[in-house]
């Protein structure tokens, strides 16, 4: 039972650390949201960077996501690691995320079929 009560206080102190950091600087990432059927970890962020053309998956642990949880949606955000650990089953890095803005489709449209 003490397990449950730590992970709720510090869910509880992610989020209103996520409150405090709306207006400060952070890492910037543009992403695509993905449901998952797993009960631990339902929404991830699949983020590929560039130069290093690698995979990152990220967890959303706040409600930051909130208004932007839609499957398939690009979105630039903000985020910083946070400090709960990686849900059982789940494949990728906690953050806490915030200045999340959906991504207009027109700037990622792809170039026409050379014929």
């Amino acid at each position: 039972m003490m397990a449950a009560t730590t992970c709720f206080a510090q869910e509880n102190a992610d989020t209103a650390i996520t409150k405090s950091n709306e207006n400060r600087p952070g890492p910037t990432a543009t992403g695509t949201v993905i449901h998952r059927d797993n009960k631990n970890c339902p929404v991830v962020i699949r983020v590929v960077r560039t130069p290093q053309k690698d995979t990152m998956y990220y967890l959303p642990v706040s409600s930051g996501l909130a208004g932007f949880d839609k499957e398939g949606m690009r979105i630039t955000f903000k985020y910083r690691r946070s400090m709960i650990r990686q849900p059982m089953g789940c494949t990728g890095i906690p953050v806490m995320i915030w200045d999340v803005k959906a991504v207009s489709k027109k700037h990622h449209s792809k170039a026409p079929k050379a014929q």
